[in-house]
């Protein structure tokens, strides 16, 4: 699962630019001591280990990233390359005229309809660099 925070949950306008990920077991459960790495467009490959966390950090099943424009996530192996072991969540942008799905902009509270997203986008007149985002992985066995 992969959603944008709405703005009231980010702070307003010039809210928070983060990534909370929780990871369960097959059951539900929070779990804890999963690394999760996150890839971004300047990233080296492996991943560099400060792209890294584990989970439980921010709490049971919980931790999180500062983020920048397009990263993506994912559950990682814990060895030194950091071999994905999930898929990578969608791009997660930071600069509104990158994103696909203006609905979820309206969903959010970042506009009002996908028109007015349309014409706020080209005139800067949306939010920059200031959007959140919730992903949960879950074990499937």
């Amino acid at each position: 699962m992969q959603r944008m925070l709405s703005i009231e949950e980010n702070g307003g306008a010039v809210g928070n630019h983060n990534i909370w990920v929780q990871v369960f077991d097959a059951k539900g459960n929070p779990w804890t001591g999963v690394i999760i790495c996150r890839y971004y467009a300047l990233q080296l490959s492996p991943p560099d280990p400060h792209a890294c966390g584990v989970s439980g950090d921010s709490g049971p099943g919980r931790m999180h990233f500062d983020m920048y424009d397009g990263d993506m996530v994912f559950v990682a192996a814990p060895d030194p390359q950091h071999r994905p072991r999930s898929p990578f969540t969608r791009s997660l942008e930071q600069d509104s005229k990158k994103m696909n799905d203006l609905q979820e902009l309206v969903d959010s509270g970042y506009c009002v309809s996908i028109e007015d997203c349309q014409q706020r986008i080209p005139a800067n007149l949306m939010v920059y660099s200031h959007y959140s985002y919730e992903v949960h992985f879950t074990r499937r066995w």
